[in-house]
């Protein structure tokens, strides 16, 4: 019956993936996404499909993510390979003047979640999402920079309802829309223009600047003993932002297992496999030439270029579940994770991802 759910999950998604485009690293209204399929799937975890007499949730999520040194492909490149030196080596599209080494970009995510009806229930996440970036340059006066950015970052709305139950199998389909809420005009000081803040890569804004509809199906099946189960959720983008580009389409899977030890602690492990696209279009802002002297090496780094947003990741992840004391686990959990990528493949060179943590409550009222 396993067998059967995940072939129909792929024959639903599958055309979805064939038409968008690979990217790894990532602005942080990624973040958000995969939170949001993350806590849908901790409520199926959770409750195992049972229904209950609460028709309000409430919670509140973390979520951190670090990434240091960069990747080409399926290998690390060193900082010396990926920099610039003037006069020392050949200007290539591969190499620039300022080279992001560490990143960490951290999403705090207030969920409040109803349910309509028996077979309708609504979700809202409201994000907000702050990071870092330490850089190393050539350019005088800023040999090594830091640039941040913070603040609200895109609400998300989202609808989930069954569509299939047989004893303890059942699947989910799942719809959402993102509102561009989160800022795209981001600026700090850059080596662009050493007397003023400039606007920041693609990476440092909050926001993704467009619509955003997010479909998707959540699986869950098995005993007692053992729940596994799985999720395939796509995010397409609609129209351009108003600084003209738009950022990759996204196609996120997961498959997980979680077995009760006791009363109150359930651990879990899962993968988490993401693949999303090079960004259309461009702010072109963020270029160093001029359209009347177009320069056949426009971008001071690498997260300017809107080529260098492509690859594949698959993240390996263990968690746990805990049951506060006089609750049950599908009314008041605090949950907690601990991933690392075990496979990163690159359109780089650009940062790659060391880990990212996770920790969660939330309480049906």
């Amino acid at each position: 019956m396993a067998r059967k759910i995940w072939f129909l999950l792929v024959a639903i998604l599958a055309p979805a993936a064939s038409v968008l485009p690979a990217a790894a690293q990532s602005p942080p209204t990624d973040l958000t996404e995969l939170n949001l399929e993350e806590i849908l799937s901790l409520h199926i975890r959770r409750a195992g499909g049972s229904p209950d007499n609460s028709r309000w949730s409430m919670g509140y999520h973390f979520v951190w993510a670090r990434f240091d040194g960069n990747r080409d492909g399926t290998e690390d490149v060193p900082l010396e390979q990926v920099i610039f030196r003037p006069g020392e080596e050949t200007r290539t599209a591969d190499n620039f003047p300022v080279v992001p080494l560490e990143i960490s970009q951290r999403a705090h995510l207030l969920e409040i979640g109803f349910a309509a009806t028996e077979r309708l229930s609504l979700r809202l996440l409201i994000p907000f999402i702050s990071q870092e970036t330490d850089h190393r340059s050539v350019v005088p006066e800023f040999e090594s920079f830091r640039i941040s950015s913070s603040g609200v970052g895109d609400v998300i709305l989202s609808a989930s309802s069954p569509v299939w139950n047989v004893g303890s199998h059942f699947l989910l389909a799942t719809a959402g829309l993102s509102l561009p809420a989160g800022s795209i005009d981001e600026t700090g000081p850059t080596p662009r223009d050493a007397t003023k803040d400039t606007q920041l890569p693609y990476t440092m804004q909050i926001g993704s600047g467009t619509f955003d509809v997010t479909p998707g199906f959540v699986y869950s099946g098995g005993t007692e003993a053992l729940r596994w189960g799985g999720e395939l959720r796509g995010t397409l983008r609609l129209g351009d932002t108003d600084r003209d580009y738009t950022l990759g389409n996204r196609l996120a899977a997961t498959v997980w297992a979680r077995r009760p030890v006791t009363n109150w602690f359930e651990p879990s492990a899962a993968l988490v496999a993401q693949r999303w696209g090079r960004i259309d279009g461009e702010d072109v802002s963020l270029r160093v030439d001029a359209a009347d002297a177009p320069s056949p090496f426009p971008y001071p780094a690498a997260v300017t270029d809107p080529a260098k947003f492509g690859g594949t990741k698959v993240v390996a992840q263990i968690g746990a579940v805990l049951c506060l004391p006089g609750y049950s686990f599908d009314r008041y959990t605090v949950d907690l994770d601990f991933g690392i990528p075990a496979y990163q493949n690159l359109n780089g060179p650009q940062p790659k991802e060391i880990w990212r943590i996770g920790a969660g409550w939330s309480w049906k009222l």
